[in-house]
Order: structure tokens, then C-alpha cells, then sequence
């Protein structure tokens, strides 16, 4: 059964992959996929993030299954009800796998806290509400 916040969910969803996908596709810097599009971030860990985004360096490592690589930039969109797996194992995992960029959106509140990998860590650089300030690509949006 789905969740209340599955209209939220998919209003946040088209709205940040629509935008993403228009700059991303002008300025030529790679793809951006949705769910239910399987990252493969090695043999154990695989996941069908709410959104990626590859950069044209590794557009060579997507098959007819999937990506198997580590995209540039994550994004996933929860609710509070279910949002604990995200918040905390998926944060590790992508955090060892060296995702460099992870957000998660709440779909209730619309808060967003993004991660930056640096020296291979995640540091909390931005905390919000209905935006994200993306590092790769470069790009502010509100939605």
C-alpha cells in the first residue's frame, strides 16, 4: 500500500528531474535517470535512487540493466514514515561507494539536507526548504 505522501512524492520527483534533466541535456555534461532505474554501485549494494545523475565520463558504464558505476549526484525523496533507511544506511553506503553528492528531500515538509563527499566523508552542507544548491552540476533549485 502506498504511502500518503506518494502524490508529494512524485510532484517533488518530476519537478527536481525535469529541471536537472533541461540543464544537464544544454549544457552537455552527462545524463539524468529516475527510478526505476537500477545503479549497481558494486556486486552488493544496488539501488534505484529518485533521481541520478551520470556525468558524460561515465556514460560508458551504462547497460541495458542499469549503471554500473557510482553517479556523480543522488537524489532521494522520502517521507518521514520511511525515511530511516535512507537517512542513515543508504548515507553509508553512498558515502563509502564515493558518491559525491546525496540529497534527501522530505516529500511532507519539502526540507532538504544535502552531503558533500569530501576527503572521503560526507559533510552537511546545506539545510533547507523547497530547494536544493547542487554542486555537479552547478545548479540551484526550487521547486
Amino acid at each position: 500500500m502506498a504511502h500518503s505522501s506518494s502524490d508529494q512524492h512524485a510532484q517533488i520527483l518530476i519537478e527536481i528531474a525535469s529541471t536537472l534533466h533541461r540543464y544537464v541535456k544544454l549544457k552537455k555534461l552527462g545524463i539524468v535517470r529516475v527510478a526505476p532505474f537500477t545503479v549497481f554501485l558494486d556486486q552488493t549494494n544496488i539501488f534505484q535512487p529518485d533521481i541520478c545523475f551520470i556525468s558524460n565520463q561515465d556514460i560508458h558504464l551504462i547497460q541495458s540493466e542499469g549503471f554500473f558505476g557510482i553517479p556523480k549526484l543522488i537524489i532521494e525523496i522520502t517521507s518521514p514514515l520511511d525515511d530511516s533507511f535512507d537517512v542513515n544506511e543508504k548515507k553509508e553506503i553512498y558515502e563509502s561507494a564515493g558518491v559525491e553528492e546525496y540529497w534527501i528531500i522530505n516529500s511532507i515538509d519539502k526540507s532538504t539536507i544535502g552531503h558533500k563527499l569530501e576527503n572521503g566523508k560526507y559533510l552537511s552542507k546545506y539545510k533547507g526548504k523547497n530547494k536544493l544548491e547542487l554542486n555537479n552540476p552547478k545548479l540551484k533549485i526550487k521547486f
